[in-house]
């Protein structure tokens, strides 16, 4: 009979098992600052639209000169603008032969040919004053100017305040592309160099996790690291009275003993944050129901040579190599090793 080695409480085949089915699981979040990076570029955010949502994202740096040079450019065409404007009033009555050419009309086509849209405005209003006794109607005749002039001011003022909002719309959302997602590939083909590997892979993922749990499952959470995902938690409900997922008469209590979590249809686009167009997104629903039941048929006990007494669950094997579905070391209901985080 061959030899079976033992790791710590696993033997040699549940160790190769555990290998096996880690790798098929996603690559943890480093922790590292280039574990994950924002991608750059011209992107849609499904969530606002095709047209709505073309985003582009840029670097820190490169966003703020393209802010600035948005800025300038909008204060560049406000004075573009008005002077194409001013020169379109400036050409309004010169056609007209018939048209009254005093003092204020002349006094007005000297402003529209060297001012800029506020100074125009002022100059106009100034007019208006100083005529107000010299001239007929010289309120009506400059007020539609000064109206003009600040309505194109105003306009591109707010214009260029608001090219700050670009950096923010249509929203805080970004792309996070992780360089190292897919298999859990090993760095060593040795298989005793292989189990501190998987160990601290699975110890990592343990701690990351239990740390999102107690900083961001929580109400009015502000910490940084709650916000990587599209939810901070994901939606699901519960029955404290559900049917007894075995045959009648094997659950304790009676047949509607059984406590369910249901999570209903979860969309992959709005529950999990992958960015796709409504054609391409799936629906996903998982649901776990957990009964007390009369095990005692299930349940063996056995003795291993380094943990000690263990209470093995007979339901199936685990894909791991094993006959039992999982076990249990007795001890641990005294000593509390290794059923709880620190």
């Amino acid at each position: 009979m061959p030899e079976t080695r033992r790791y710590g409480p696993f033997s040699r085949n549940q160790f190769a098992a555990t290998i096996f089915l880690y790798s098929r699981y996603w690559q943890h979040r480093r922790k590292m600052s280039g574990g994950l990076k924002t991608y750059t570029g011209v992107w849609t955010n499904w969530s606002h639209g095709k047209v709505r949502g073309l985003t582009l994202t840029l670097k820190t740096e490169h966003a703020a000169i393209l802010v600035v040079f948005l800025a300038l450019f909008v204060s560049s065409a406000g004075g573009a603008f008005w002077r194409l404007i001013s020169f379109l009033l400036h050409q309004y009555k010169i056609p007209d032969r018939r048209a009254k050419r005093d003092m204020i009309f002349h006094q007005r086509q000297v402003v529209l040919r060297n001012n800029t849209a506020i100074a125009a405005a002022w100059s106009f209003g100034m007019i208006a004053w100083e005529n107000l006794r010299k001239s007929r109607k010289p309120i009506l005749r400059c007020i539609p100017y000064v109206v003009i002039a600040l309505l194109n001011a105003s306009l591109f003022a707010v214009a260029g305040l608001f090219t700050s909002a670009i950096s923010r719309f249509p929203g805080n959302t970004t792309i996070l592309l992780g360089p190292s997602c897919g298999g859990h590939n090993l760095t060593t083909t040795n298989f005793d160099g292989a189990i501190p590997q998987v160990m601290q892979k699975v110890m990592e993922d343990t701690n990351e996790a239990a740390d999102y749990v107690r900083q961001c499952y929580q109400q009015n959470v502000s910490a940084p690291a709650c916000g990587n995902y599209v939810r901070r938690t994901l939606p699901f409900t519960t029955n404290p009275n559900a049917t007894c997922p075995f045959e009648s008469g094997m659950c304790i209590f009676n047949d509607k003993s059984a406590f369910s979590m249901d999570t209903g249809l979860l969309n992959s686009h709005h529950d999990f944050g992958i960015n796709a167009p409504p054609e391409e997104r799936l629906l996903w629903r998982r649901m776990t129901t957990c009964a007390p039941i009369y095990a005692s048929d299930f349940g063996t006990v056995a003795n291993d040579s380094i943990i000690g007494q263990l209470i093995l669950i007979n339901a199936g094997p685990n894909g791991m190599a094993s006959n039992f579905t999982f076990r249990y070391a007795t001890h641990s209901r005294l000593d509390g090793v290794a059923y709880g985080l620190r």
